[in-house]
């Protein structure tokens, strides 16, 4: 199969509804019904520790893309290679101490 007929293909599968398919049109299907159940009327409500640790989450890995950006485009210090591959080691160490420590404390809370 050529590379042209792949692309006609997924872009005709796409226009015809079938963009669940794909493994990211999924992850967005999944997580918008996540959202919506947990924002129904009378559902439990969500724990605030869950709360943190989603914003926690968020921002702590964003750092990752940040530091990735930095490092390609040789913004600053980044310039350097190894600068933007240090980085990434404490970045890796606080984001995901953070997010042990918050499952660790939010699960014993009484």
């Amino acid at each position: 199969m050529s590379r042209g007929e792949v692309v006609r293909r997924a872009r005709s599968s796409s226009r015809n509804g079938a963009a669940v398919s794909t493994p990211r049109g999924r992850r967005v299907l999944l997580t918008v019904t996540l959202l919506v159940s947990a924002i129904e009327p009378g559902s439990a409500p969500t724990p605030g520790f869950v709360i943190a640790i989603f914003v926690t989450l968020f921002i702590g890995f964003n750092v990752f893309a940040v530091n990735m950006v930095l490092q390609y485009r040789k913004i600053g210090r980044w310039r350097d290679y190894l600068y933007g591959e240090r980085a990434y080691m404490p970045f890796s160490l606080i984001a995901k101490s953070l997010l042990a420590w918050q499952v660790f404390f939010g699960t014993l809370r009484p």
